[in-house]
């Protein structure tokens, strides 16, 4: 099969933890002979303007939900299969991430938390892909923009409206679920840099649904440190992603 996985994210102002992150995406794509496309900022062209307007210059999330489906069914005309992963996205042990790329499509499951002792299992689209054939691409995208033509005029758009939140209708089945990636918030990535050698914390380990090959690092979250707090949270997590590579190796 003729594969192609894609990447965006902006080309200034990297924190060294998200170049970490990439490195473990590219190098997933090379050893399974994948070919790795990346675009900069170019990627919002693939956004209609009238979904633009419709959830304002301040929600990129979902945006960028829209662009990765619309560049996926652009590559589709070239490439067999075709796979989105998110910049954040950690590759810690690629065999214990099931991906069966001959079924038609597949969503990543993730683990959340309202707190240590209530975990919320679903899934997302920070890591999926959909075959040539797969009729469920064309749906996705028709729900999508769907989601955003009902919207309340002039309401805040909630950044999973075309991402979990969407996907949650779906029903999708349990085989088309990529089990091994989990999310990984400050939170959790805090201890992990306190203690180099603690691993993945158990409240997160023990309760996710298959053993942990991948993680989500909520890039998101880096917003809601600003001025002196931001190099403090990219440091962080530049420690707690070197003390998670380290133990992997």
């Amino acid at each position: 099969m003729n594969i192609a996985l894609l990447q965006s994210f902006r080309t200034f102002d990297i924190p060294e933890w998200v170049n970490l992150c990439q490195n473990s995406i590219r190098n997933l794509a090379s050893e399974n002979g994948w070919t790795y496309k990346f675009k900069g900022d170019e990627f919002f062209e693939y956004a209609p303007q009238w979904a633009k307007d419709t959830v304002k210059d301040n929600n990129l999330c979902t945006i960028s939900d829209i662009c990765r489906l619309e560049w996926i069914r652009e590559e589709l005309r070239e490439f067999d299969v075709v796979i989105w992963t998110d910049i954040d996205m950690l590759i810690l042990n690629k065999d214990q991430i099931s991906l069966d790329l001959s079924l038609p499509y597949g969503f990543s499951y993730e683990l959340a938390f309202d707190s240590e002792s209530n975990p919320v299992h679903g899934i997302n689209n920070a890591f999926m892909f959909f075959s040539k054939s797969s009729p469920m691409l064309s749906e996705y995208l028709d729900k999508a923009y769907t989601a955003l033509k009902t919207a309340t005029k002039d309401a805040v758009i909630d950044r999973t409206i075309i991402g979990p939140s969407l996907l949650k209708s779906f029903s999708i089945p349990n085989v088309n679920i990529i089990y091994g990636f989990n999310i990984l918030n400050f939170y959790a990535l805090l201890r992990i840099c306190k203690d180099p050698q603690g691993g993945i914390p158990d409240y997160i380990s023990s309760n996710s649904a298959h053993p942990i090959g991948g993680a989500n690092l909520c890039l998101n979250e880096r917003s809601f440190f600003t001025g002196e707090q931001r190099p403090q949270y990219d440091h962080i997590l530049y420690v707690a992603v070197n003390n998670l590579l380290n133990l992997k190796a």
